[in-house]
C-alpha cells in the first residue's frame, strides 16, 4: 500500500469521503447557487491531501499510472470542449450561456484533479472509496427529501416515474441529480465486469443500480447499455489486453453516449 499504516489508510479514507460526500451534498435543490459551489470547492481539499501526502513521503510509483489514467479522460474532456466551441460558434450563443459552459468545463477539470487524488491515495480501491462519499450524499438527500415529501407521496411519484409519467413531480423531480446519478453508470460498469467477486462488490452494485435508476436520466438509461454492447464488439475484435483499457473502452463507450445526449448543457 502507498500509505503506511493501516490505521493512516483507514483516516484517510474517512477523510475522502467526507469531503466528497459533503461536496456532493451541493446538488441538494435546497442550496443557492453560491452555497452550491462552496461545497463543492470542499473536494479541493482532496487534492491538497493528495499533495500534502506526495511532499512529506515522496513516493511516486503510482503517479504515472494515475497520471495515465486521467491522461485518457482528460483526452476526452478536450474532445469534448472542441465540440462545444465548435457548437457555440455556429449557433452564435451568448457570453453568458459560454460563460456558464466552461464553468462546467473547469469543474470537469477538477473533478480530473479529485481522480487522479483518489488514484495515487488509494490504488483501485479509490473507485470504491468515492462511492461510499457518493452513496452517503445520495442518501441522505433520499432522507431529506423522504421528510420534505412524506413517505406515501415519496412513493407514488416514483410509481409515476417509472410508469412513463412525462413529468416528474416531488420525490421523484428532487431525485434527479444530474452529475451524481450519471456516475452510477460508471460504478455499475467496474462492479458488473472488473471487481472482485465479494459482498461489498453485490452490495455496492444494488446500490448503484438503485439509485441510479432513482436519478432517471434517460439519457444514462440508454448510454449503459450500448457502452456494454460497444465494449463487447470491441472484445471480440482483438485479443483481450491490459485490465485498464478494458475498463477504458468500456466507460468511454458510456461517457460517448451520455455526452452525445446533451444539449446546451442539459441532458433529458
Amino acid at each position: 500500500m502507498i500509505i503506511n499504516g493501516e490505521k493512516r489508510k483507514i483516516a484517510m479514507e474517512i477523510a475522502y469521503i467526507l469531503m466528497l460526500m459533503s461536496a456532493a451534498m451541493g446538488d441538494l435543490k435546497v442550496f443557492s447557487v453560491s452555497q452550491t459551489r462552496m461545497m463543492k470547492a470542499i473536494s479541493l481539499f482532496i487534492v491538497v491531501m493528495a499533495a500534502a501526502y506526495l511532499f512529506i513521503s515522496g513516493r511516486l510509483e503510482r503517479v504515472k499510472t494515475a497520471a495515465s489514467f486521467v491522461g485518457v479522460y482528460g483526452f476526452v474532456l478536450i474532445g469534448i470542449i472542441v465540440w462545444s466551441i465548435f457548437l457555440w460558434i455556429i449557433n452564435i450563443e451568448s457570453i453568458d450561456f459560454i460563460l456558464r459552459g466552461a464553468s462546467k468545463f473547469m469543474y470537469q477539470f477538477l473533478v480530473l484533479l479529485i481522480i487522479f487524488s483518489g488514484a495515487y491515495l488509494f490504488g483501485e480501491r479509490a473507485i470504491f472509496t468515492t462511492f461510499y462519499g457518493l452513496a452517503a450524499a445520495n442518501m441522505l438527500m433520499v432522507v431529506y427529501n423522504l421528510g420534505v415529501y412524506g413517505i406515501s407521496d415519496s412513493i407514488n411519484s416514483v410509481i409515476a416515474m417509472l410508469m412513463g409519467s412525462d413529468a416528474q413531480e416531488g420525490f421523484a423531480r428532487a431525485m434527479e441529480i444530474h452529475d451524481i446519478t450519471f456516475t452510477y453508470g460508471f460504478f455499475i460498469i467496474y462492479l458488473l465486469f472488473f471487481a472482485q467477486h465479494t459482498k461489498e462488490r453485490i452490495l455496492c452494485l444494488l446500490v448503484s443500480i438503485f439509485f441510479f435508476i432513482l436519478g432517471w436520466k434517460r439519457i444514462a438509461l440508454l448510454a449503459l447499455p450500448v457502452a456494454l454492447f460497444f465494449g463487447l464488439i470491441m472484445g471480440r475484435m482483438k485479443p483481450k489486453t491490459y485490465r485498464i483499457y478494458e475498463i477504458h473502452r468500456l466507460v468511454c463507450g458510456y461517457h460517448f453516449v451520455w455526452v452525445c445526449g446533451c444539449n446546451k448543457n442539459r441532458c433529458i
